[in-house]
């Protein structure tokens, strides 16, 4: 970016630094992050996982539900799926296959 901008390698670094700290604030917030033109970032929580624990008396156990972790999920811009190439039609098995044929020959 340093190169492309003219600007001082050091700065680029900062600037760049902020901005992915401040959507890193904003996915913590539980706020979406829209960057244009290249897709959005969203938090989410995974299902809910069941875990089953030792009892308090031997041979016993105990089922509970925890929480599923948060994690941030990406979906790609239009212009950005056009740009790296994502086919433009609706996804099914033989149309996967097709694609996946196309990319390795």
């Amino acid at each position: 970016m340093a190169r492309i901008t003219g600007e001082p390698e050091g700065s680029v670094r900062d600037v760049i630094e902020t901005a992915l700290l401040v959507v890193l604030d904003e996915l913590s917030e539980g706020n979406d992050v829209k960057l244009r033109g290249v897709g959005t970032l969203k938090v989410r929580r995974r299902l809910p996982q069941l875990v089953v624990k030792p009892g308090l008396t031997p041979g016993s156990q105990i089922e509970c539900s925890v929480k599923g972790p948060r994690v941030v999920t990406f979906s790609a811009a239009k212009k950005a799926e056009k740009e790296i190439g994502f086919p433009d039609f609706p996804v099914d098995g033989a149309l996967c296959r097709a694609a996946n044929d196309r990319m390795k020959g």
